[in-house]
C-alpha cells in the first residue's frame, strides 16, 4: 500500500517511507501542502497518528543554519508555542500534527503578542544575520536571465539608498523569527502556535514588527503594540517594511517564483518612494 502511495505521488523517497513506517507505523494516506514555498511539506496519516513531514529543498538549505533550526524548534516546543519535532536530520523533519487554521489577521488571537515577545526575549546562541549580505548571496543564486529583470534591477539600485536609511537608526537586537506570515501560525481552538524557524536569527526587532504591520489591520496593529508594550519609530518601521519587500523579491526570483518576485519589487519601490 505504501509503495503505491509513493509511486503515485513520486515525491518522497523510499528511505523516508521506510523510516516513517518503522518509527510511526504503516502509512495509509499522504497529501501535499499547497501553501508551503520554502520546502516540501506533506501531511502523513499512519495507522497510529497524523504527522507533518517537511523535506528540505536542496537549493534552500544553504539559506539557513540547520543546526540552529533544530535548537529553536526544541526550545520553543518546550514552551508549547510550536509543534513538537518527532524526528530531525539534515534532509527532513517530522512534526506532530495540530489541527487548526492559519492566523486570522482580522481577529487577532490573544496569544499573538505574547508569542512574539517570547521569541524576542529568548536568550539563545544563534547566528546574527545581515540582510544586505543575505541579499548578495541571493543575487548570486538568481538565474542570469532573471537577474536582468527591470523591476529587480531597479530594486537593487534602490537598495543602496535603503541601506543608508536603515543605518541611521540604532538597532534593537533580539532573536527574531524573520518570516512572520499567516501560514506560519496555527490557531487551534484556544491556542496559537508558531511554525517554521528556518530563517530565525539575531536581528533588529523592527524586521518582525514591519512584518506584523503587513499582517494586521490598523486597529489590530495598534492593539498588538499596546500589548507588546513598545513605542515604535514610524520612519524606521517603514524602512524595514521596504527591506522585507526587497528580500522577499530576491528570494522569490531565486526560488523561481518570478511573478511574486516582481510584485514584491513593486511594493518595495512604492514604499521607497513614500519614504523619500
Amino acid at each position: 500500500m505504501e509503495g503505491k502511495i509513493f509511486k503515485a505521488e513520486n515525491l518522497i523517497s523510499q528511505d523516508i517511507l521506510k523510516h516513517i513506517k518503522k518509527k510511526f507505523g504503516r502509512v495509509v494516506n499522504i497529501s501535499k501542502s499547497d501553501i508551503a514555498l520554502s520546502n516540501d511539506v506533506f501531511f502523513v496519516d499512519t495507522v497510529n497518528q497524523k504527522l507533518v513531514l517537511k523535506i528540505f529543498k536542496a537549493k534552500n538549505k544553504f539559506l539557513f543554519n540547520i543546526n540552529n533550526h533544530e535548537v529553536l524548534i526544541n526550545y520553543f516546543a518546550a514552551k508549547n508555542i510550536t509543534p513538537f519535532c518527532l524526528f530531525f536530520n539534515h534532509k527532513y523533519a517530522v512534526f506532530e500534527y495540530i489541527e487548526g487554521i492559519p492566523l486570522q489577521a482580522d481577529n487577532l488571537h490573544t496569544d499573538f503578542p505574547n508569542i512574539i515577545k517570547e521569541i524576542h526575549n529568548a536568550e539563545l546562541n544563534i547566528n546574527k544575520r545581515n540582510f544586505f549580505k543575505t541579499a548578495g548571496i541571493y543575487c548570486k543564486k538568481i538565474s542570469p536571465q532573471y537577474l536582468k529583470n527591470e523591476l529587480l534591477q531597479e530594486a537593487l539600485r534602490q537598495s543602496f539608498n535603503l541601506l543608508e536609511t536603515i543605518n541611521k537608526f540604532k538597532p534593537e537586537i533580539a532573536l527574531c523569527h524573520n518570516d512572520l506570515n499567516p501560514n506560519n501560525f496555527i490557531q487551534s481552538q484556544n491556542k496559537l502556535y508558531i511554525l517554521d524557524f528556518e530563517y530565525a536569527s539575531i536581528n533588529d526587532k523592527y524586521f518582525d514588527f514591519a512584518s506584523i504591520k503587513t499582517l494586521l489591520n490598523k486597529n489590530n496593529f495598534a492593539n498588538f503594540i499596546q500589548k507588546y508594550d513598545i513605542i515604535l519609530n514610524d520612519a524606521k518601521l517603514h524602512a524595514y517594511g521596504c527591506l522585507i519587500n526587497f528580500i522577499s523579491s530576491l528570494w522569490c526570483f531565486m526560488m523561481g517564483y518570478y511573478e511574486m518576485g516582481e510584485q514584491s519589487a513593486m511594493q518595495m519601490l512604492k514604499k521607497i518612494k513614500d519614504l523619500s
